[in-house]
């Protein structure tokens, strides 16, 4: 991640900045350390931008309402979609609404140069191989335990 700021020089009254380098010097011995920023913005980085939208797309909510399984359309296990999913958005917000809203997150990554189903198969590739990690994980935690209570007298 990159800050780019514009540093703006202020010049003595009726100075048009002639000689900007004088008013330059001249500023800096008369209030050293002080300037002031204009302007700052975020610069994104292109891979800035594919992490950014990938972490985007596996947004889940950690405190999802009650009320949700209990709206139409909920199947088991949609409130552990990701929030910009069909899954979660059609039962939250409705089909056509659902639909709008993840068009309007296509299209702006599209405009970021980006094949967003390219990113939704990463996202997804990501997170199975997450998932398959944490299950040989906890495979290999339970094996331990069984060596081990077999291991006592």
């Amino acid at each position: 991640m990159k800050i780019k700021a514009v540093i703006e020089i202020a010049l003595p009254k009726g100075d048009t900045g002639s000689n900007p380098e004088s008013a330059k010097r001249d500023l800096q011995t008369s209030l050293p350390r002080t300037f002031i920023v204009k302007e700052a913005s975020y610069v994104a980085e292109p891979e800035d931008l594919r992490a950014a939208f990938k972490k985007l797309l596996r947004l889940k909510l950690e405190g999802v309402p009650e009320h949700f399984t209990k709206l139409a359309g909920y199947a088991k296990g949609d409130e552990d979609a990701p929030f910009f999913s069909e899954a979660f958005l059609y039962v939250l917000l409705g089909k056509e609404d659902a639909r709008t809203v993840l068009s309007y997150i296509h299209n702006l990554i599209k405009l970021a140069g980006f094949d967003p189903y390219e990113l939704e198969r990463e996202v997804d590739a990501e997170e199975a191989a997450e998932e398959a990690a944490e299950k040989a994980r906890q495979e290999r935690i339970a094996a331990r335990r069984k060596e081990r209570q077999e291991k006592k007298p």
